[in-house]
């Protein structure tokens, strides 16, 4: 954030990550884990997590997470053809590992139980991606966080786990207010990128940026042909790569266009 709020990209520092929307798709099986159940009711605001013992010296790469609706909603796949078999296809690009839960046999506490676990958990300190595949409002996500005090909650958790990432709402409508609440409280270290509607979990070309207090409509603020452009690049493995770009390396893998300047609402 520069002088008078404004927003400054800088160049990934893997540039060569940025090429990897062109390749071919790739397939690979990734870590799913059933996670385990809290024991009731968790307030809001969660206590302090646990202090973290220094990594020994040649420790692996953190885990990336993936938080997974893992049942399908009654008379529906979602779960079984959206978010398990997306989440999977996520970790293998991400060196990513997917917790399920089961909304329908937990309660809000006991999902937001599952999730803070996770986030402090040693194996995924300093972590640089963080998803979530599932249901989505305006208001909050499926896995147990709502509202204000769910941004914040959801906020602290991530937080606590790392001090700089990329976090990726695959919920639908989260971009109309929740997703920029919770970048609200992250600040400027956090990349939030969502979507303003309802669709299928990775391939809605409908995204929206958010660091910090800063968020920008990036379909809006594409052309018409831009736009078809980006339904055609979500309906690749570039969908799951969300977590390695900013919206003008977005535009410049779409191409120049009289339309596309990112500008911050």
């Amino acid at each position: 954030i520069g002088r008078g709020g404004e927003l400054h990209y800088s160049p990934h520092s893997h540039p060569k990550r940025r090429r990897r929307a062109s390749q071919g798709t790739q397939s690979a099986g990734a870590a799913v884990s059933a996670a385990t159940t809290g024991d009731g009711a968790k307030p809001e605001t969660p206590p302090e997590p646990p202090r973290e013992q220094p990594s020994a010296p040649g420790r692996p790469a953190p885990l990336n997470l993936a938080f997974v609706c893992g049942t399908n909603a009654p008379g529906k796949k979602d779960a079984t053809g959206a978010f398990i078999p997306e989440s999977r296809k996520w970790c293998a690009l991400n060196h990513g590992h997917a917790v399920l839960l089961d909304p329908q046999a937990r309660s809000k506490g006991q999902l937001r139980d599952v999730v803070l676990a996770e986030l402090w958990s040693r194996e995924h300190r300093q972590a640089s991606q963080i998803a979530f595949f599932c249901h989505g409002w305006r208001s909050g996500i499926q896995l147990g966080f709502t509202g204000k005090s769910g941004a914040e909650c959801l906020a602290e958790g991530i937080k606590s786990c790392t001090d700089r990432a990329t976090i990726l709402l695959y919920c639908c409508s989260t971009g109309q207010w929740f997703a920029r609440e919770l970048a609200a409280h992250l600040g400027p270290n956090y990349d939030v990128w969502s979507h303003t509607s309802r669709g299928h979990t990775t391939r809605n070309p409908q995204l929206v940026f958010s660091r910090g207090i800063q968020t920008e409509d990036v379909w809006a603020g594409l052309s018409a042909s831009r736009r078809r452009e980006l339904r055609e690049l979500m309906a690749s493995d570039y969908r799951l790569m969300l977590g390695d770009q900013t919206p003008p390396l977005l535009c410049e893998i779409l191409g120049p266009g009289p339309s596309d300047t990112p500008e911050l609402s």
